[in-house]
């Protein structure tokens, strides 16, 4: 049992002196614009604050220590008051661990990492379990000291021994996450049931998440709200008595719908109570949705200054979003180089989100060099990590470095599928759609994992599934079935689908014949940068179908779908050089198009070379390319990228918003 420290009783006379040096450096300190410590009135001798009590006042953590005292958030906590007031504690009572505790919190809040982890590991040697979850999170994050998830896991697991239920969420995460311990949706639920029934709401609710979203558990959504419904029963009164978790809660449930009406307005409410308590993350959260005009008009300059006041307490979650707010130009002044400096911060403070988003861009070479040796190691980052979109974004990185990364890509899209990531799930029936992946080629697996992941919306899943109705694999062929699937592919974003669902409206495939409204999706894909929409788009325009005839914008869109490696603009475009139409005859530049276009492994285009180049290059090109039957219009065998129908995959492009754990 931890004991407080009695209070030191003093004489009269020392009340005097200690209240005139006060006053005196009360006006020094103001003069100076210095911060002095709020004292308690003072009264009778008895009345003196004691060392512990300052050191509680000034950097108690809510459900550590005595209740009298209210809790500090990371935010609130001021280390140039709490180190002396803990160091004096600590010299008062040096049996009490929790002063010990407090210490690396302040040293902590000072970004005095190495100081805060001895703290930590000092207190955790006295057998104080709230410092050990501390240390383990530094160990993990490689901050004050090395970087070690076995350690931390370590730590984490001797901590959880004990009971508490902070230490057996903790521990948890490990184990839904894979980190340092095998991926284990089974063990991270048991271990969420035993925090729940030791006390823990913050387990609760991530039980009721798990329902949600079908952790590990058949998905139930009235399961979830009740769980969801007993977190805000318990939190409520937390958060009107100003607990800053507590209040984030509410503010959390309210603005996702979880156990109560979704209701943006009250979210904000409760967030901003957060922020009155310089809670990060309610800040943070607050940036959100004014990012994203959730509940209020969208203002790119106030969510990224709360983004920014977020990062002044060291969340690696805000200086990423601030980073991107830089980066972007949006809200702030565009400066790459700031902005990814920034981002650089945030993934050393823990953000897996910010190395994934890094990764992108060294991948891509925006805004930076290309570097697929740093975008490699930093999707490997935000995959060990924990993040289900690093996880499935590294996999597609490293899909085709041959069998064995194949199979690996397909392990992490699996621990991504299993944490309900949609693309992770859409990548994994990739891996059985194909032969290649260690996995055998199992249809019905892969439509399983299609379906669940069109079922949360996944325009690429809804694609695939499109293309499998369509061309007959697995399952009986149905053109209507498609159509519906292209148009639910397209109506939530994937550029893919809406080419396929352009061009059966176009044909009058499964639906009457609209060249109009067909050439509409083939525009809203191609200024997503998809090729095969610009190329659709371009022959919109050329032929006079669905569009006012304009050859000068079809040549255009040609061009660029061209410049963006389709084979079939190619063609396309080097039968207007053949004719000399819209442009100037030209039958060499022809040939070279016919040309790219055979290599790219179009048919077409080594028709077209056997016709109008020389005639052994052509057929040759028949001979090897020309079985293939390519379509030029739809998907329905493999398509210029390689991938048959069905087994496409991709990285995912969103962000995810942060929250507490």
């Amino acid at each position: 049992m931890l004991l407080r420290p009695s209070r030191s009783r003093v004489t009269v006379a020392m009340l005097a002196t200690v209240a005139g040096m006060m006053v005196i450096g009360a006006r020094r300190a103001d003069a100076q614009g210095l911060e002095l410590p709020s004292l308690p009135p003072l009264g009778t001798p008895a009345d003196l604050e004691a060392p512990g009590d300052a050191c509680d006042r000034l950097a108690r953590r809510d459900g550590d220590g005595p209740a009298s005292s209210p809790p500090v958030g990371s935010g609130a906590l001021k280390p140039n008051l709490a180190i002396p007031a803990c160091e004096a504690a600590m010299k008062a009572d040096a049996d009490e661990p929790r002063f010990v505790y407090q210490l690396g919190r302040a040293f902590e809040a000072r970004r005095d990492d190495a100081r805060a982890r001895a703290s930590y590991a000092a207190a955790w040697a006295k057998g104080h379990v709230p410092a050990a979850l501390a240390l383990a999170r530094l160990q993990r994050l490689g901050r004050g000291g090395a970087h070690d998830h076995a350690a931390a896991f370590a730590t984490s697991t001797a901590a959880a021994a004990s009971g508490h239920p902070q230490a057996l969420l903790a521990l948890a995460q490990y184990h839904r996450h894979g980190i340092a311990t095998p991926h284990d949706l089974q063990s991270y639920l048991d271990l969420l049931e035993q925090a729940a029934e030791a006390g823990s709401t913050a387990a609760l609710r991530q039980l009721g998440v798990a329902y949600a979203e079908g952790l590990g558990v058949v998905r139930n959504r009235d399961i979830a709200d009740d769980l969801f419904q007993s977190v805000i029963e318990h939190e409520r009164s937390r958060a009107e008595a100003g607990i800053v978790e507590a209040l984030w809660v509410m503010g959390w449930a309210h603005n996702y719908g979880a156990g109560i009406a979704k209701d943006p307005v009250a979210a904000m409410s409760w967030f901003r109570r957060g922020e009155a308590l310089d809670d990060a993350d309610a800040i943070a959260a607050i940036g959100w949705l004014y990012d994203r005009g959730v509940g209020i008009a969208v203002d790119k300059v106030k969510a990224c200054d709360h983004f920014e006041r977020a990062a002044v307490d060291g969340s690696g979650q805000a200086l990423g979003a601030l980073g991107w707010c830089i980066i972007a130009g949006e809200g702030r002044d565009k400066d790459i180089g700031r902005g990814i400096a920034l981002l650089e911060r945030a993934i050393a403070a823990g953000d897996a989100l910010a190395a994934r988003n890094l990764a992108r861009r060294y991948e891509d070479g925006q805004d930076v060099p290309p570097d697929r040796t740093r975008a490699g190691a930093l999707y490997r980052v935000s995959a060990e990590r924990g993040l289900p979109l690093g996880m499935s974004d590294y996999g597609f990185f490293i899909r085709n470095d041959g069998p064995d990364a194949k199979r690996l890509a397909c392990d992490w899209y699996q621990r991504a599928a299993e944490l309900g990531l949609a693309r992770g799930m859409n990548n994994l029936a990739s891996c059985y759609s194909a032969d290649d992946a260690g996995r055998g080629r199992d249809i019905a697996t892969a439509i399983q994992w299609y379906e669940r992941a069109a079922t949360l919306g996944d325009g690429l899943a809804l694609r695939n599934l499109g293309d499998l109705h369509l061309n007959g694999i697995g399952v009986p062929r149905n053109e209507q079935m498609a159509f519906g699937f292209y148009g639910r592919g397209a109506d939530a974003g994937d550029a893919g689908a809406m080419v396929e669902y352009g061009m059966m409206v176009t044909r009058g495939i499964a639906t009457a014949g609209d060249a109009a409204t067909g050439c509409t999706w083939f525009e809203k894909a191609a200024v997503q940068g998809n090729r095969r929409a610009m190329n659709n788009l371009g022959a919109c325009f050329a032929n006079g179908e669905g569009r006012a005839a304009d050859l000068a914008t079809g040549i255009r869109w040609y061009e660029r779908a061209v410049d963006a490696g389709d084979a079939v603009a190619m063609t396309n475009l080097g039968d207007l050089y053949v004719n000399g139409r819209g442009v100037p005859r030209d039958p060499g530049r022809a040939v070279a198009l016919f040309r790219r276009a055979a290599d790219a492994g179009y048919a077409g285009g080594a028709v077209e070379l056997a016709q109008h180049g020389r005639r052994s290059s052509g057929r040759r090109w028949i001979r090897l390319r020309g079985q293939a039957n390519f379509r030029s219009q739809r998907r329905a065998l493999p398509d210029q990228n390689g991938n048959p129908a069905g087994q496409e995959e991709q990285r995912d492009g969103g962000f995810q918003v942060h929250g507490r754990g």
